[in-house]
């Protein structure tokens, strides 16, 4: 079946509409469907995973970039970056005039935990001489 070269189908409505048409028998008075069409639904578009992605990171920096307006009107600044030693994400909110953090998650003291719990430990090791 050639679908590129095919018309558009119908709208379900005017399909519906196309059902509820009839033409009244006057002989016996019943009521009978004047022309019945097929209705055939388009096919599905499955969407790719590189679209899918690329329509995620397009929402992210929409977002991103209300919030950082919202902020600035609160004169807030917010920045996001990954920590170094424990691969975290760390989101930081500071006041804009002063600099001073107002509020950081993780806090420095759970990002000290996740450094720690990452070090590697010491290991025993029986040495054979």
């Amino acid at each position: 079946m050639d679908i590129q070269g095919s018309k558009p189908v119908a709208p379900v409505a005017t399909a519906l509409q196309s059902l509820t048409d009839t033409v009244s028998n006057s002989a016996t008075g019943a009521v009978t469907p004047a022309a019945v069409k097929p209705v055939v639904a388009p096919a599905a578009v499955v969407p790719t995973a590189d679209s899918v992605q690329r329509n995620l990171k397009s929402q992210a920096a929409a977002i991103a970039a209300q919030l950082q307006e919202y902020l600035q009107s609160t004169r807030r600044d917010i920045e996001f970056r990954v920590d170094a030693d424990t691969g975290t994400q760390v989101v930081t909110v500071r006041d804009a005039n002063t600099g001073e953090v107002i509020r950081q998650m993780p806090s420095e003291e759970v990002l000290r935990v996740l450094k720690s719990l990452n070090a590697p430990q010491g290991t025993l090791v029986d040495q054979i001489a």
